[in-house]
């Protein structure tokens, strides 16, 4: 039994032997007071959303961020926004300073938890890489060889000069080169009145002799940055870019006029930088989409309108006829209609004709009705 336990105790200092060693193989070693550089690498990626962590913060005296790559966005904060519109690798560096009364040996592990998207926008689960930061030794300094030089005579003890406290402006010129860096365009109106409001107090603060007001200008301006509240336009770059692929010919006049409308607004939300707000996007990019589709649809309706007109057009008899055809009905009315006419004409003109004779004959009898010769009178005679 003691046996058995000596060897579970042996196990386990032989794996937290092992832990120890896989934790300082691989860590990056810098002195104190110098400089440290950590990359991360995320491959295959269109954008990048994440944060990072440190188990012991105290051990750097102040941390940069840059990253590398056809790639938009930025980091501060330790907080990852970035986006692109094509497949690349990034590389994100961590730049820290070790400070100068770190203690040898002392390490602090950097934690990078970060999720990826893709082509469609959608994101990946979350994901983690860290690397750890170790402090060793400075070199031995290199020995001077003694000199002969004569002794040098201190001067008489004076007063020391009065000099004014040494200001620490580190962090408070750090946090001013991040809120210089971020892109105004990018965050809701409220949420960055609040960084230009600290930032202006920061850079006044440059020149205060005060290290609590100088933190305290450090500590709001860091602050109001945490606080930015970003815009996404990628939904209504889409909407837009789904818009600008159609063609004038397939929509109706109304439809195409809303639409130009639409797009003149995303144009002063995306170019010009109005309304930064969140819902105004969503909801311009939701009607922006709701007219495309209607669009579509009035387009899809018009064509399968215009297929069937074209269908009923060109069907052909199956059956040619032998007798003289004609597909217009009136064709054949109008002949019956000429030949009536013609009729009634010839009626019209016999009849004419037969009362024109009989009224020249009328006119032919010049017998006088009354004999006005009085000679001719029986009653001259017997007188």
């Amino acid at each position: 039994m003691k046996t058995l336990r000596k060897i579970i105790v042996c196990l386990l200092v032989l794996a937290i032997t092992a832990a120890m060693s896989v934790t300082v193989y691989g860590a990056i070693e810098a002195e104190a007071g110098k400089s440290v550089t950590v990359t991360f690498t995320v491959e295959d990626v269109y954008g990048v959303d994440g944060y990072f962590e440190f188990s012991n913060r105290s051990l750097f005296k102040s941390i940069k961020y840059s990253y590398s790559g056809k790639i938009s966005g930025d980091i501060s904060n330790d907080k990852i926004f970035l986006y692109g519109s094509n497949e690349v690798d990034v590389k994100i560096t961590v730049t820290a300073s070790i400070a100068k009364n770190a203690k040898v040996g002392s390490s602090c592990d950097i934690k990078l938890t970060y999720e990826k998207s893709d082509v469609n926008g959608s994101m990946s689960d979350w994901m983690e890489m860290t690397k750890t930061v170790k402090v060793k030794a400075a070199p031995p300094p290199d020995t001077e060889p003694p000199t002969t030089a004569a002794p040098v005579t201190e001067p008489p003890e004076t007063e020391p000069p009065v000099t004014e406290p040494k200001i620490d402006y580190t962090e408070l010129l750090r946090q001013i080169e991040i809120a210089t860096s971020l892109v105004e365009f990018d965050y809701t109106t409220e949420s960055w009145a609040r960084v230009a409001a600290a930032l202006e107090k920061a850079k006044e603060l440059l020149e205060s002799k005060s290290q609590s007001e100088v933190d305290n200008g450090a500590r709001e301006l860091a602050d109001a940055i945490s606080a930015l509240v970003r815009v996404n336009y990628g939904a209504l770059r889409k909407a837009v870019e789904r818009a600008k692929g159609l063609d004038e010919a397939c929509a109706h006049g109304n439809l195409w006029f809303k639409l130009t409308g639409l797009l003149a607004q995303a144009d002063k939300i995306l170019v010009e930088g109005e309304e930064r707000d969140q819902a105004k996007a969503d909801e311009l990019a939701a009607k922006i989409n709701e007219t495309v589709d209607e669009i579509l649809r009035d387009y899809a309706n018009h064509s399968k309108e215009t297929q069937i007109v074209k269908e009923f057009i060109t069907v052909e008899v199956p059956i040619e006829p032998t007798d003289p055809y004609c597909n217009i009905p009136m064709h054949k009315v109008w002949p019956v209609l000429f030949f009536i006419a013609l009729g009634i004409i010839l009626i019209l003109t016999a009849l004419y004709f037969i009362f024109f004779m009989k009224r020249r004959t009328n006119r032919k009898d010049d017998m006088p009705i009354v004999d006005y010769d009085i000679a001719d009178d029986d009653v001259t005679k017997e007188l």
